[in-house]
């Protein structure tokens, strides 16, 4: 598929998502109302997020990390928690993995929270699904 036919199919996957009263949360994935992660984009078309796939349970993840995200202030907890998260579940998901881990532990780190350490490390190391 070349990449004019990629932007007009996902364009359209996005006009259906719309209809059905989806709205948008980053890396092609759609939320209902509720706020559940329930489509996303793949190869142009508009199809059913299953959260027993572990790449669709590691992508959902690290949107939820992000979530709300974008209002914390630079380095503060907050947001060196999300993305320590957020790159956490990417890793497991195979979007980048050599850069997520890295970073996952250096946001853990720079935390400071054992407890966000330990999470982050058993993420790593066994992924829940």
């Amino acid at each position: 598929m070349d990449f004019e036919t990629y932007l007009t199919e996902s364009a359209e996957a996005s006009k259906e998502a719309r209809k059905l009263g989806l709205s948008p949360v980053g890396y092609g994935m759609w939320q209902d109302k509720k706020g559940n992660i329930v489509k996303r984009i793949f190869r142009g078309k508009l199809v059913d997020v299953n959260p027993n796939d572990k790449k669709d349970y590691h992508d959902i993840e690290s949107i939820k990390a992000l979530k709300g995200s974008w209002n914390f202030k630079d380095g503060s907890k907050e947001k060196l928690k999300a993305f320590a998260l957020h790159d956490a579940h990417q890793f497991h998901s195979g979007m980048t993995p050599d850069h997520s881990k890295k970073s996952a532990l250096e946001n853990a780190k720079k935390h400071g929270d054992p407890e966000l350490i330990k999470q982050v490390n058993h993420i790593l190391k066994n992924p829940k699904r």
